[in-house]
C-alpha cells in the first residue's frame, strides 16, 4: 500500500495543470516500453535514496544507446562511475531526516543540470554536435560497455561463484562427514571464544605520495590459534566526514615480535604481531582501519559466521 500511494502522488503530479506540458507518466511499463526510452534519451537520471538501490540494471541498458547515467552513486554507478563516463548525485548523508536528504539532493539534481548537463549539451560554440558531450558518450560506451554486458556477469558469477562452490561441494561430498563435522566443531569453538579476540595495537607510518604505509598490528588472539584468524586491514580514500570510499581489502601477514622481550611476553600470553605494506599512489585525503574475520578453508564466507573484530 504505500508503494501504491506513492504511484499515486506520482500520476497526479503528472496531471497537474502546472507539470503536465513538462512530464509524461507512462503506466504499464515493460521491455517493449523500455526498449523506446533506451534508443531516445539522452540522460537517464536515477534517484534511490542510498544505500536503497535494488539492482540498476536500466541505467546498464542506456550505455549501449548512447545515453549517459545521472545517478545516486548506488549499485553499479557506484562501482564504475567516473567523472568522463557521466554525472553522479553527491548523497546527503549529513541530513537529520529522509525528507531533509531528499530536498537536499533534489536541490543538487537541478545544479548537476544547470551547472554540468545543458551547458555540454547545448554547446554554443558547436551547434550542431556538441564535442565535449559526444566524447563523454564514446567514453561511457568503450569504458562501460564491455561492464554492463551480461556476458561478463555470466563470466563472473561461474568463475567466481559457481565453480568454487562445484569444487568445494565435491571435496564436501568426497569427505563427508568428516569435513561438516570438523567445520560444525570449528564455528562452535569459534563462537564460544569470540569475545576473546581483540586488536590490542595499531601503528602505522605515513609516507608521502609514492611511498609506502608499513601497517603493524597487535592482536590478542584469545583462546583461538592464529590460522583460525583473518587480519584484515581496509584503506582508501576517505570523503569530508573520514568514512572510507570504496575501500580496498588487504590481509596481513603473522611475523615475529622485533624485540626480545615483546616475544617473551609472546609465547607466554595469546599476543601476535601482524604487518602488511601499503603503496599510496593517489593523491588526498587517505585513511584505514583494521578488523579481524574467522577464516577456515571450507567457511563459503566470513559472514556466515556473523562475527568479526574491529580495531577500536
Amino acid at each position: 500500500h504505500p508503494g501504491k500511494a506513492i504511484l499515486q502522488r506520482v500520476a497526479r503530479f503528472a496531471l497537474d495543470a502546472r507539470s503536465r506540458t513538462r512530464s509524461v507518466y507512462l503506466e504499464d511499463y515493460d521491455i517493449e516500453v523500455g526498449r523506446f526510452l533506451y534508443q531516445g534519451v539522452d540522460v537517464w537520471l536515477n534517484t534511490p535514496r542510498r544505500p536503497m538501490e535494488a539492482c540498476g540494471t536500466s541505467g546498464m541498458k542506456v550505455v549501449y544507446n548512447g545515453g549517459l547515467n545521472l545517478s545516486i552513486l548506488d549499485g553499479w554507478w557506484a562501482e564504475m562511475y567516473a567523472h568522463d563516463l557521466g554525472f553522479s548525485i553527491p548523497t546527503a548523508w549529513s541530513m537529520d531526516s529522509s525528507e531533509s536528504r531528499d530536498e537536499q539532493e533534489s536541490r543538487t539534481v537541478f545544479r548537476i543540470l544547470e551547472d554540468q548537463v545543458v551547458p555540454t549539451f547545448y554547446d554554443d560554440e558547436h551547434q550542431a554536435l556538441p564535442p565535449a558531450w559526444l566524447t563523454m558518450v564514446r567514453n561511457s560506451i568503450m569504458q562501460l560497455g564491455p561492464q554492463v554486458e551480461s556476458n561478463r556477469m555470466l563470466r563472473d558469477y561461474v568463475m567466481n561463484y559457481y565453480e568454487p562452490l562445484a569444487q568445494k561441494r565435491e571435496t564436501f561430498d568426497a569427505h563427508m562427514p568428516a569435513i561438516a563435522n570438523d567445520l560444525a566443531e570449528w564455528k562452535r569453538q569459534v563462537h564460544e571464544h569470540w569475545d576473546s579476540v581483540a586488536v590490542i595495537q595499531v601503528d602505522d607510518d605515513c609516507e608521502l605520495l609514492g611511498g609506502s604505509r608499513s601497517i603493524n598490528v597487535v592482536v590478542d588472539t584469545g583462546e583461538l590459534a592464529v590460522h583460525d584468524l583473518d587480519v584484515q586491514v581496509l584503506h582508501g580514500a576517505v570523503d569530508v566526514d573520514g568514512e572510507l570510499v570504496d575501500p580496498q581489502v588487504r590481509s596481513l601477514r603473522s611475523v615475529p615480535f622485533d624485540d626480545d622481550r615483546d616475544r617473551d611476553n609472546a609465547r607466554e600470553t595469546s599476543l601476535h604481531r601482524f604487518t602488511t605494506t601499503l603503496h599510496e599512489t593517489q593523491s588526498g585525503a587517505h585513511g584505514f582501519s583494521v578488523r579481524v574475520k574467522p577464516r577456515h578453508q571450507q567457511l563459503g564466507a566470513f559472514a556466515d559466521t556473523q562475527l568479526v573484530c574491529w580495531a577500536k
